[in-house]
């Protein structure tokens, strides 16, 4: 009974549209806003195959988990290695330090079957944009599949052994309540949900059902399997054209497209279904597993190499069809056939590789990034573009309150400065206290990530509370204590964020709202100046119009020791409203305008003289705050 299922072109077909879907999201190309879901149809095939190949043994008598994993391992490994070496080699020389750090920790969760725990505490989720360009962003899925190879045999055997008559009602309900888990923790924890395997399980199980759907079922009519194939086709095209990043997933949607996979695995192929036995899916299809593996570092690595334009991306994208046809022709292929390779060769050169990976991702984040990698004012630029060592540790935020009275004092026992604000002062407080070590000085760094702290509502607002608490504190300890910095995103709290609008000038804030809020600023001066002798407004920063990494990388090929940001006159529109009012400000505060320090007439800095400016998009680095805190006296 099992032959029958065995050499079915429909589900090399099924491979086909999954892996074009997820190439095409990947490359932004339009109508395939859902094409992520082709990792979701991928784990139900997988799920559907893996029952199907224990069955057959398990009915043999002939299954072992020493050899079922063997033949994963086989299929799998040669492949995965091969192309986490060219990556490897392609990182070293493109990727600044912070980026090779994450590149080599996904590295080594790649070989341990733990990129998808490793990808999800580098980001907010699979769509944020710090990981859009990582090189082994697709390494989650593998490794979540590889996880359900673990796990699975154990079960299946079980289910087909002393629960068999309860294997149905058992499957399920684990997907039952796999799909519970995905809708409950999506609310408080969308990345963990997207990522690890208990909310994706009802996905492989669903193809498990496929499967014992197929088994039971003797015969289906000829005359109702196109029909099908065809329902099930137009379930999974109409998830990735409408489904969208925005869409919560996995959930009870995610059954749409899983539904339309199940109507094709559950019956058999048919010769009249024209899409699912073209010869170019079946191809494609076959060499899919090569695709799946190559097409995010080759995207990635033309963006970073500022390769990114649609024309290239396309014929990146027909270059990858030979490459993967190479790869499962030489890679794949003999590595799967023990008289081509033997198993003690192939266990001895996966050890090497694997200790080799693990051994780099150790050595990388010891030598933070490997910065010696670069010369010159590249090297000097990247290794200045960084924040404030103690950062984490000394700014609190409202999920992690931590009241003034705890919050970092250099050198409490001196008359000290605090510095005030929100992620913005975290570099300016900690270049300041270095700045006035010898100078008999401290710092008191009261530092609030996330909000602009002088606008909350009430009480029970975290920002506003922590400004009241920091006003008790400071006038508990006003004698020791020089005068107040304040310094913090203030025009993103005006008028709005820059990042998706640029060269627009921001204005998405309502002007009454502005105002008060600029009101607030002002009475949050005035409330220090009450306390102490001194306040000093520490103006922000000028913006940058992308990221620092992207500003690196102009530094790269050019060669040269500064690199431009944004246009002074595009920096002057953008705060032109608090400038008509700084009078305002200065009733009770000092000026310092760090733009002084940044910009020419023309132009603001990135990166000058060799050193980077900026750690990110707007934060100062620690090198640009400290020719900032040089001009406090």
């Amino acid at each position: 009974m099992a032959q029958q299922f065995f050499r079915r072109d429909d589900i090399q077909a099924l491979r086909a549209i999954s892996v074009i879907s997820v190439i095409c999201f990947h490359a932004g190309v339009p109508g395939f806003s859902g094409g992520f879901l082709g990792v979701d149809i991928f784990f139900a095939i997988s799920g559907y195959l893996m029952a199907q190949v224990i069955y057959r043994d398990h009915v043999e008598q002939s299954f072992r988990f020493r050899d079922f994993y063997m033949r994963r391992a086989r299929r799998i490994l040669p492949a995965l290695y091969l192309t986490l070496m060219m990556c490897t080699a392609l990182s070293w020389f493109i990727q600044f330090p912070s980026e090779f750090e994450d590149f080599t920790d996904a590295l080594a969760g790649s070989v341990l079957f733990l990129a998808n725990a490793v990808l999800m505490n580098q980001s907010s989720g699979y769509f944020a944009t710090t990981l859009e360009n990582h090189p082994l962003l697709h390494m989650w899925s593998l490794s979540v599949e590889e996880q359900f190879y673990l796990l699975f045999p154990l079960c299946f055997v079980g289910l087909h052994g002393i629960f068999s008559r309860f294997r149905i009602p058992i499957l399920i309900c684990a997907a039952v309540g796999s799909v519970a888990l995905a809708e409950w923790y999506y609310a408080t924890s969308p990345s963990a949900t997207f990522f690890h395997l208990p909310a994706r399980l009802f996905e492989f199980i669903i193809g498990v059902l496929a499967f014992e759907f197929r088994s039971r079922v003797s015969s289906i009519p000829e005359r109702a399997i196109a029909p099908l194939h065809v329902f099930g086709l137009t379930l999974i095209a109409g998830s990735i054209v409408f489904m969208t990043k925005a869409t919560p997933l996995p959930s009870t949607l995610s059954l749409v497209p899983l539904m339309g996979v199940f109507c094709i695995l559950a019956v058999p192929q048919s010769s009249k279904d024209s899409i699912l036995v073209n010869p170019g899916l079946i191809f494609v299809g076959g060499i899919s597993f090569s695709l799946y593996l190559l097409h995010q570092p080759v995207l990635a690595y033309a963006r970073l190499s500022d390769f990114d334009s649609p024309w290239i991306l396309s014929g990146l994208i027909l270059l990858l069809l030979p490459l993967a046809a190479i790869m499962k022709q030489f890679v794949e292929d003999p590595f799967r056939d023990p008289k081509r390779v033997s198993t003690r060769m192939f266990l001895r050169c996966i050890g090497l590789a694997t200790i080799s990976f693990v051994a780099l991702s150790w050595y990388s984040k010891e030598a933070d990034g490997l910065p010696e990698r670069f010369s010159g004012p590249v090297r000097s630029a990247v290794e200045t573009a960084v924040g404030s060592p103690v950062r984490e540790k000394c700014s609190t935020d409202g999920e992690d309150y931590v009241p003034p009275e705890k919050g970092c004092w250099f050198r409490p026992d001196q008359p000290s400065w605090v510095v005030f604000g929100d992620s913005h002062s975290n570099e300016l407080a900690y270049a300041l206290q270095d700045h006035l070590k010898d100078s008999g000085q401290g710092v008191w760094q009261l530092t609030f990530s996330g909000c602009s702290t002088a606008f909350g509502l009430n009480q029970q607002d975290p920002c506003n509370a922590w400004t009241n608490d920091v006003l008790d504190a400071v006038e508990k300890n006003r004698e020791k204590i020089i005068g107040v910095i304040v310094s913090m995103r203030l025009q993103s709290s005006l008028h709005g964020r820059h990042e998706k609008i640029y060269p627009e000038i921001p204005n998405l804030v309502d002007e009454v709202i502005t105002a008060q809020r600029w009101e607030k600023f002002i009475h949050l001066l005035q409330s220090f100046e009450s306390r102490v002798d001194r306040v000093v407004w520490v103006r922000q920063a000028p913006e940058l119009d992308t990221s620092i990494r992207d500003k690196l990388r102009q530094l790269n090929h050019t060669n040269k020791c500064s690199v431009q940001g944004v246009p002074r006159s595009w920096w002057e529109k953008r705060r032109d409203w608090s400038t008509a009012r700084i009078g305002e400000a200065m009733r009770f505060a000092e000026v310092i305008d760090p733009a002084d320090s940044f910009c020419s007439s023309d132009y603001c800095l990135a990166t000058k003289a060799g050193e980077s400016l900026y750690r990110d998009m707007d934060h100062m680095s620690l090198a640009g705050a400290r020719r900032v805190s040089e001009r406090i006296r």
